[in-house]
C-alpha cells in the first residue's frame, strides 16, 4: 500500500495509465498521461491501482526498472502481454480490467553515483529497494536480504554451463532486450556468452549485469553490460576488478562486441581489427568484427598474460 504523499516524497510523478487496447491486437496499452524525464532515463517505475474505498491510496502491483527509459521498456512490455497464461501480467491486468480497477503508473529517475571514475545509474539497486519497500503483489523474483548477506551473495546469478541456459537465467530486461534481437544476432550473442563460459577462470567468475557506464565508446554509453569480475561485499565492482563486459546495445548502429582490459591484449594482434578506448589501467579493446573474433579469439586476446592494471602485478589463476 502507497498513497499519495509517500509517492511525492519518494519522487514518483504519473506518467501512464494502463488500458485496454483499442486495437484488434485486444493487448493492454500503455497510455501516456504526461512527459517526463523518466520516459528516456534509466529510471523505476510502478504500477499502481487506486482503492475503491479512497483514491489517496494505492495497491502496489507491480516494480519495474528501465535502463533506458520507460519508453522502451514499456514497448518490451507490450511484447510480452502476448503471453495470456494464468498467472502472467496479461491475465493479472486484465483481472483489474474486469473487476473495474484502474491500473496506473509512476516513474522516476533513478540517482546516479559516481564510481571509480565513471557516473552508474542506481535503477537496478532502487528497484530492489521498492521491492522489498512496498512487496509488490506481481514481481515474481525474490529480492535477497542484505542485512544478513550469505556467502553466495556475490555469485553471479546467472552461472551455467550453455550459453543457452545463461541466457535463460539473464535479468528480465536482459531476456526481453534479447527476444527483441534479430535471430542472426540472437545467435551472435549466444556465441559470444559460449566464449565467456568457454574460459575456465571467467566461467567461475561472479558475472552481474550493471548498467549506465558512462564514457564508453560511441553507442556503448548508458546500457546494461553484463560484467564478469570480482565484486565487493556491496555488490560493486572491485577497483580494476572486472575481466570480461558484454554491451547490450539498443541501436542499429552499435554492433554486439565484448570489452576486455587492454593488459590481456595478444602482442601479434592485427591492430586493424581492434578498436582501443579509456587510458591508462582503464584502457580496454574490443574486436571491430565480433565474427571473427569469435572463430579465431586466440589472434586477439592472451589470458596467461600477466594483470598489470593494479601496482601488485598478477597472473590470473
Amino acid at each position: 500500500m502507497i498513497n499519495n504523499s509517500q509517492l511525492k516524497s519518494l519522487g514518483f510523478k504519473l506518467t501512464h495509465e494502463i488500458v485496454e487496447s483499442r486495437t484488434a491486437s485486444s493487448l493492454p496499452e500503455f497510455q501516456e498521461v504526461a512527459a517526463h524525464p523518466s520516459l528516456k532515463k534509466s529510471s523505476v517505475y510502478l504500477w499502481l491501482s487506486p482503492l475503491p474505498s479512497s483514491s489517496n491510496y494505492y495497491e502496489v502491483l507491480y516494480v519495474g526498472k528501465a535502463g533506458y527509459g520507460t519508453t522502451r521498456r514499456f514497448s518490451q512490455h507490450k511484447g510480452g502481454f502476448r503471453k495470456t497464461s494464468p498467472g502472467s501480467n496479461h491475465a493479472l491486468i486484465r483481472e483489474k480490467f474486469e473487476a473495474k480497477r484502474k491500473i496506473l503508473v509512476f516513474g522516476k529517475v533513478a540517482d546516479e553515483i559516481d564510481l571509480f571514475g565513471v557516473t552508474v545509474s542506481r535503477y537496478s539497486t532502487e528497484e530492489e529497494a521498492l521491492c522489498k519497500h512496498l512487496s509488490p503483489l506481481w514481481n515474481r523474483a525474490g529480492f535477497p536480504d542484505s542485512a544478513k548477506p550469505k556467502k553466495s551473495a556475490n555469485k553471479a546469478k546467472t552461472k551455467s554451463k550453455t550459453a543457452s541456459k545463461f541466457v535463460n537465467s539473464l535479468e528480465e530486461d536482459t531476456s526481453l532486450w534479447f527476444e527483441e534481437l534479430k535471430l542472426e544476432n540472437q545467435d551472435r550473442f549466444s556465441r559470444i556468452l559460449s566464449y565467456a563460459e568457454g574460459i575456465n577462470f571467467l566461467r567461475e567468475m561472479p558475472q552481474k549485469i550493471i548498467g549506465g557506464y558512462t564514457s564508453q565508446p560511441a553507442g556503448y554509453s548508458g546500457i546494461p553490460m553484463i560484467v564478469y569480475g570480482r565484486f565487493t561485499t556491496s555488490g560493486r565492482v572491485a577497483p580494476n576488478g572486472w575481466f570480461l563486459r558484454i554491451p547490450q546495445p539498443t541501436s542499429k548502429a552499435s554492433n554486439l562486441t565484448l570489452f576486455i582490459p587492454q593488459c590481456f591484449l595478444d602482442g601479434k594482434v592485427n591492430h586493424a581489427r581492434i578498436a582501443k578506448h579509456g587510458t591508462s589501467r582503464q584502457e580496454f579493446f574490443y574486436p571491430l568484427d565480433v565474427d571473427h573474433f569469435l572463430l579465431n579469439p586466440e589472434e586477439y586476446v592472451d589470458w596467461n598474460k600477466l594483470d598489470t592494471r593494479s601496482a601488485q602485478k598478477k597472473k590470473i589463476k
